[in-house]
């Protein structure tokens, strides 16, 4: 029995025992004999009931006589001096103390591990609860979609404060839990769910791919976790476990509870065991679920860690929103535009044919372009939800309805209401998307088309994802970073209008483009900051496209990296939010593990590591000095910037010494140096 089992419901069971009240106190030598209802432990802890219990130990309830508060308590039974006896007592309380560290509302706390000499107890948090693979027995049918949807939402939000977990020391130390399934999850009766049973999770440090442990339960484990053959214990050095196996195992968790079909043992060709889960679509099984649902789980389970979401971040949001990402959702969008449209149409036919009423010289104003902006430019910016939008938008898109070729009203969008409040969300990028998509050919052109697709860019690469101040946003890693690849198609925009040349080999460390604006009117500048900006949006993609194809990685580690320095060199050339966010983005390139890890092995194939140190080097005391400035401080500390770019700031602020501590690792990583030592060339991953 793990560790945190301790906090399933309680067995109405009870062992039998001679008398009551045995007082068990820390360091007590005392025979061997059983714990019972009435057992006071430590004098702090009486036991009042049992929880469960396995093969070596025993989980009871316990009522702390001092606090008159409710806990578990896991007791070993006494080592019979047997080697798997010795093995069990250690790895309880490896967990225990491991859990010590944790603190997360969805994870039961350790409070206290008690060792008499002859027993061993662990005492944590009791959660009144059951697991949900019993539940889901017990009901005999799936769950609501609406409830899977939002325990999936509060998984997430676990994984994430585990996958950016830093230590009390101030380390990033990414754990990662790799046995994630309904049996580990617990369901009370408010709905809330709690995360249990920490015996395989691992701390990923340094660069190191994984431990060599094939752990997980099959069916819902990630395939890299358990390759597929037969007699294999160890997993290669090559083998990537990161925060991805999680989200594989969320995805099978999710699927097992709106399916209700799960992992089953069925026999194999050769005589032995092999797992059965039939993972079809969702809706081969109920056609009524949600087609975002399906999308969401499908793009979880994905074989290739490449094609899944690549952070909890990304599942998460989905997650909340998985009704938008159906076409019936977009049809009926799209019929609220028609009707309106249908209605306008109709309504100025009335007009035109002459219809007179008091009202006709007010709506003729309202129809009109240029009262239309006037109007926006006063009217309210605040809306009442993120699907809603706000008056002045509403005013915008009708003016953009009336002239689409003017990209006055799209640029006031982008920088008048969406960039207002600092935060560019889900609901704002979607109505954005469609009404571009819907007038692109009628913007092109235009003198201001290339300007327009840069400022939307911009407000891709520094809002798209950033706090709100309420604690919602991108955490620390590399959400800043993710969240710039939306950016991509923008900027991409932008070169395709002012015929960008020569970008890649002659440039590709320089930056200085070739291109020729034409008739579009925007800045030389502005231009070749596209072209930075192009390089740091595209890495991701580039690095998964090169993953899918089986391809090194080493050109998206180049140009990212020289783009990084570019845009930071360059920052001074724009407002402070877009440097802030810039900065944001280079310093979580240095404190996460597996870019920086990247940077380095394109470094070692190149023979520059000492130069490339020197770079990270130089590159964090140019953010660490831009950061640390009076200007940069007093503008994220005024009152009206606190909400959005006080957070930012105070990521970066707060943790340089994460980045810093995360180049040492990095370069002075002892394997590497012996593989660039023997000469060896290892490939991207």
């Amino acid at each position: 029995m793990a560790l945190t089992t301790a906090c399933s419901e309680q067995d109405e069971r009870q062992p039998n025992g001679s008398s009551r009240g045995r007082r068990l106190g820390a360091g007590a030598r005392v025979p061997v004999t059983p714990t019972f209802i009435g057992t006071v432990i430590d004098d702090k802890y009486e036991i009042v009931g049992e929880v469960g219990r396995g093969g070596m130990s025993v989980v009871w309830l316990a009522r702390d006589v001092r606090l008159e508060k409710m806990w578990a308590v896991k007791e070993v039974k006494p080592n019979d001096g047997g080697e798997r006896g010795r093995l069990l007592r250690q790895a309880i309380v490896d967990e225990a103390n491991f859990m010590k560290r944790l603190d997360h509302p969805a994870i039961p706390r350790v409070v206290d591990i008690i060792d008499t000499g002859a027993e061993l107890y662990v005492v944590m948090d009791y959660v009144n609860g059951r697991p949900l693979s019993r539940v889901l027995a017990q009901r005999g049918r799936p769950f609501p979609q609406e409830e899977v949807a939002s325990w999936g939402v509060q998984l997430c939000d676990v994984l994430e404060y585990l996958h950016g977990f830093v230590s009390p020391e101030g380390e990033r130390r990414q754990i990662i839990y790799r046995d994630l399934k309904p049996a580990n999850v617990m369901l009370r009766d408010d709905n809330q769910v709690r995360l249990i049973d920490f015996g395989v999770s691992w701390e990923r440090t340094g660069g190191s791919n994984n431990d060599g442990k094939v752990v997980g339960t099959p069916g819902y484990a990630a395939p890299e976790q358990i390759p597929s053959g037969s007699g294999i214990a160890r997993l290669g050095e090559d083998v990537v476990i990161d925060g991805r196996a999680d989200i594989y195992a969320l995805g099978a968790t999710l699927y097992s509870l709106v399916s209700g079909h799960v992992p089953k043992l069925a026999k194999g060709k050769e005589g032995g065991q092999v797992v059965s889960f039939d993972m079809r679509p969702i809706r081969a099984w109920n056609p009524a679920l949600s087609e975002g649902l399906e999308h969401v789980i499908e793009k979880a389970t994905q074989l290739d860690p490449a094609q899944r979401y690549q952070t909890v971040a990304e599942m998460r949001y989905d997650l909340e929103h998985y009704e938008r990402l159906t076409r019936a959702y977009r049809a009926v969008q799209e019929a609220k535009v028609t009707g309106f449209r249908r209605r306008l149409i109709a309504t100025f036919g009335c007009m035109v044919c002459g219809v007179m009423c008091l009202g006709l010289s007010a709506f003729a104003r309202a129809s009109s372009y240029e009262s239309l902006m006037r109007e926006a430019s006063i009217a309210s910016v605040e809306s009442s939800d993120e699907r809603s939008a706000s008056l002045a938008e509403r005013l915008y898109v009708r003016a953009i309805e009336a002239d689409p070729s003017k990209v006055e009203p799209f640029e006031a969008l982008i920088n008048k209401v969406y960039e207002l409040d600092g935060v560019f969300d889900g609901g704002e990028e979607e109505r954005w998307n469609e009404l571009f998509r819907r007038y692109e050919h009628s913007l092109r052109p235009n003198a201001g088309y290339a300007r327009l697709c840069f400022d939307a860019g911009v407000c891709y690469l520094c809002f798209y994802g950033a706090s709100d101040g309420e604690g919602h946003g991108a955490p620390l890693g590399q959400g800043a970073l993710v969240s710039a690849g939306k950016a991509r198609s923008w900027f991409e925009r932008v070169e395709a209008a002012c015929d960008v040349r020569g970008q890649e080999a002659e440039s590709v460390a320089s930056f200085e483009v070739d291109f020729d604006k034409g008739a579009q009117d925007i800045d030389d500048a502005d231009v070749r900051a596209a072209h930075v900006y192009l390089q740091i949006a595209a890495f991701n993609d580039l690095k998964q496209r090169a993953a899918r194809e089986g391809k090194a990685a080493g050109e998206a580690y180049r140009s990212f990296w020289n783009a990084l320095r570019k845009a930071v060199d360059m920052s001074s050339l724009y407002i402070e939010g877009v440097r802030l966010r810039l900065y944001q983005i280079a310093f979580e390139a240095l404190a996460a593990d597996d870019v920086l890890d990247g940077v380095y092995r394109v470094a070692l194939e190149d023979d520059r590591v000492d130069e490339s140190r020197d770079e990270a080097q130089e590159l964090l005391e140019a953010i660490e000095g831009h950061i640390n400035g009076e200007e940069m401080r007093l503008f994220a500390e005024a009152p009206s910037n606190q909400d959005v770019y006080g957070p930012m700031y105070r990521q970066v602020a707060n943790n340089l010494d994460l980045a810093r501590r995360n180049i040492v690792r990095t370069f002075e990583n002892p394997v590497a140096r012996t593989d660039r030592s023997s000469s060896q060339r290892r490939e991207i991953p």
